[in-house]
């Protein structure tokens, strides 16, 4: 391009017009050189000799390889040709006038120009008379005017002309409302690829406006402006595959065109990427990309991205934990009326989590969200007139606002208005209204209501006694991995109360509660894995599941632990007891104990022989009691084989340590101590899914549909602690409550295998073991 300047130049000096042009139009735009072009292998060339190729290329382009923009000198060339009467010239003249390009801003001289140009045909000049009157550049707005020149730089083709007519045409301005005439010029624009007629024309044909309706046709439109980075057409192609026009959406290319735009910087498609890499909708999931997105249109402004960023920041999901900007972009979200902040920051100054504590201020935001009408505020600032003290407590303000949000659906409010009713704070009891409240929440989906509307019906109290509606709304809340009710559903399929007696379904239902850290299903299912109810005995999962009972402080489970540890123990020294003395022989070199060698456990339980189910006698937990523990031992079943008699020989050379296991054995069937009161663990306070120390355990949803489908029943698995794959959750799981080891086999060939038919008897004897 330099050397073509130079030759332009020396004709232009000579007077020639399309020189002088086109030296305006170069030095305009400016020129750079393209792909596979000089300055391209002068990079190849410099990184083997540079100083070689700085000399060649001065030798082959002499003028240089760019020119660079020179407005001044464009405007000069460009004037130099107008006014030789060129008539191109003459238009960009007018439009370096009208922009102040390379000259003072004058829309008289550019509108002399714009008219010398247009006289004589020339299309862009029409359309820029026509934009002068639109817009009132230099004289007064003049639809009518402007109409006139865009229709005549239309019927030349000039695209842009054709889509300002067009968009007239739809407003009614300077021309009457014509759609078709507007989808026709819109049709024109977009088979010349101008991107604001394929983007209008797609959507009349999106919507049959002008056109017949063709879904097929405005996609292919919208694509080939979108590709053009057109951010109206990349927004709208977003939602057409969302909303999918009499088709299935197609969510994965909804995905590709919201983060294209907002990658351009579209802060609400910022939004939209964020939460469909939050939800895995179109992309996998991805928390960190989801928290960025989040981020970047929060920068922007968006207050509802500002309101799910804090939210990140306050539990670490894709970011690094931080409590201070949760804070901070709450703040932002509640300023913006995000209700939802507003109550976030209500619950952190009544907690003092991250602020001081400060309760005027807790109620100050709760205020301000509940007057927006949301029913969660009115919850919340109902909780702390109940729970607060002094100037903060208000029961009567607290039913106010409790009714308010319960008949606008709210299930929360629903409850706590059956626990008010209840007597729970302190204010006067109505049974009837109670009752009434917990099964309007229960059936709105409450899992809390179910489970006490359960309760009380199981325990007749407020209503009428009626086990089968108890276990109905008891097994509602448990299908939810609600831990109580879980509980208490096993409870009653071990008694029969409510549904029909099924020991595999109870040690399924403890088996879900227990790994939920239910400390009394750990205990109970500890209990029914030994004993080999309602499933194969296992001794080691028993015993894995005493140990977690037994860290959650259940006395029992610590009791069975201590005593086991205790029978081991006298196995394991009458067994060393009864090692036969060495032979006489020559000496040899002592072989040193191995202290870590581990003491076999029992060998589990042999399998009854097949006849009638046991039938263990358990009842349903008293109403008097809201600790959920089973009052009622379980008996040994009639059938269970009896207790098989040692070798007399053997008896009498371990007489001794046959008297330390029947003490072990007494110890264990009697003189145990129940549950003490304090390690009772609330409803309101058991773990939940999302705190819990114990770890997350998978859906339950493949086990509830074993249990309603198996001919044979879960009591002939193999592993009973299996669980099938996640249904649907909102909460990530983490790994289930790891399963204890089984005990390693003995060498056969040792002599303590003499006490194999001796220590099953002593495991037989936790059928004395009552579940308090």
């Amino acid at each position: 391009m330099p050397d073509a300047v130079a030759w332009y130049r020396l004709a232009a000096d000579t007077g020639h017009i399309d020189a002088q042009y086109q030296l305006g139009l170069i030095y305009f735009n400016g020129a750079a050189p393209g792909p596979n072009r000089p300055d391209s292998w002068f990079e190849a060339a410099s990184q083997r000799d540079n100083k070689s190729a700085e000399k060649a290329l001065r030798i082959l382009f002499p003028y240089g390889i760019a020119v660079d923009k020179d407005l001044d000198a464009a405007f000069s060339w460009t004037w130099a040709a107008a006014t030789a009467g060129k008539v191109e010239a003459a238009a960009v003249l007018g439009e370096m006038y009208r922009r102040g390009l390379g000259c003072a801003q004058n829309y008289e001289e550019a509108q002399r120009w714009f008219w010398l140009a247009a006289a004589q045909g020339n299309a862009s000049a029409q359309f820029a008379l026509g934009d002068i009157h639109y817009q009132g550049l230099g004289v007064a707005v003049d639809h009518a005017a402007a109409a006139i020149w865009y229709e005549q730089a239309a019927e030349q083709g000039d695209a842009r002309a054709q889509v300002a007519l067009a968009s007239m045409y739809l407003q009614g301005q300077g021309r009457p409302v014509d759609h078709k005439a507007a989808a026709r010029l819109f049709v024109q624009a977009a088979e010349q690829s101008e991107v604001r007629g394929l983007f209008h024309a797609a959507l009349m044909y999106l919507k049959g406006e002008g056109l017949p309706e063709n879904i097929d046709k405005a996609e292919t439109y919208l694509r080939a402006a979108a590709k053009r980075d057109y951010l109206p057409a990349i927004i709208s192609l977003a939602e057409f595959y969302v909303s999918g026009n009499g088709v299935a959406p197609d969510f994965r290319e909804a995905a590709h065109w919201h983060g294209r735009a907002a990658e351009l910087g579209h802060v609400q498609s910022q939004f939209i990427i964020g939460r469909l890499h939050a939800e895995g909708t179109g992309v996998p999931v991805n928390a960190r990309e989801s928290a960025r997105w989040f981020l970047r249109a929060a920068e922007q402004g968006h207050a509802t991205a500002a309101h799910n960023i804090a939210a990140c920041y306050a539990t670490g999901s894709g970011v690094e934990q931080d409590l201070a900007k949760a804070i901070e972009w709450y703040r932002r979200a509640a300023d913006g009326g995000i209700s939802a902040s507003q109550v976030q920051l209500g619950k952190l100054y009544a907690a003092g989590e991250g602020v001081p504590r400060d309760l005027t201020l807790a109620v100050s935001w709760l205020r301000r969200a509940s007057e927006s009408g949301d029913p969660e505020a009115k919850t919340a600032l109902a909780l702390m007139h109940l729970q607060g003290d002094g100037a903060v407590r208000d029961p009567s303000r607290a039913e106010e606002l409790l009714r308010q949000a319960a008949e606008d659906g709210h299930a929360a409010a629903a409850t706590q208005l059956g626990h008010l009713y209840s007597g729970k704070y302190a204010v006067e009891a109505s049974s009837k209204d109670a009752v009434a409240w917990y099964r309007k929440a229960a059936e709105a989906g409450n899992i809390e209501a179910q489970y006490t509307l359960g309760m009380l019906h199981s325990n007749g109290q407020g209503v009428n006694k009626d086990p089968e509606a108890a276990a109905a709304w008891i097994e509602k809340a448990a299908h939810n991995d609600h831990a109580a009710s879980q509980f208490q559903l096993a409870v009653m399929y071990c008694t029969g109360q409510g549904v029909p007696q099924d020991l595999a379904k109870a040690v399924i239902w403890y088996e879900l509660a227990a790994e939920l850290g239910h400390p009394l299903a750990q205990y109970n299912l500890a209990v029914m894995l030994s004993k080999g109810q309602g499933c194969k005995a296992d001794q080691a999962r028993a015993i894995a599941w005493f140990q977690k009972a037994a860290e959650q402080g259940v006395a029992p489970a610590q009791a069975a632990l201590s005593r086991l540890d205790s029978a081991e123990k006298a196995a394991a020294s009458a067994n060393e007891a009864a090692r036969p003395p060495a032979p006489e022989t020559k000496p040899a070199a002592p072989i040193a104990p191995a202290v870590d060698s581990p003491i076999p456990h029992p060998a589990p339980a042999e399998t009854p022989a097949p006849g009638p189910a046991p039938s263990p006698r358990l009842r349903a937990v008293s109403p008097s009691r809201e600790d959920g523990i089973a009052q009622a031992p379980i008996t040994p079943p009639a059938d269970r084989p009896a207790v098989r008699t040692p070798d007399p020989k053997i008896l009498g050379a371990h007489k001794w340590f046959l008297d330390v296991v029947e003490s072990a054995i007494s110890g264990l069937g009697s003189g145990r101590q129940g549950p003490s009161r304090t390690a009772t663990i609330p409803s309101s306070d058991r773990p939940t899914p999302s705190a819990r120390s114990g770890g997350i355990p998978q859906s339950s949803a493949d086990t509830i549909a074993r249990m309603r489908t198996a001919p044979d029943h879960p009591a002939a698995r193999t592993n009973p602690g299996q669980r099938g794959e996640k249904l649907k959750s909102s909460t990530p799981r983490e790994a289930p409550v790891a399963r204890a080891e089984p005990a390693p086999k003995r060498d056969a060939k040792k002599p303590d295998d003499r006490l194999d038919d001796f220590l099953p008897d002593v495991l037989r004897q936790l059928d004395n073991i009552k579940i308090p």
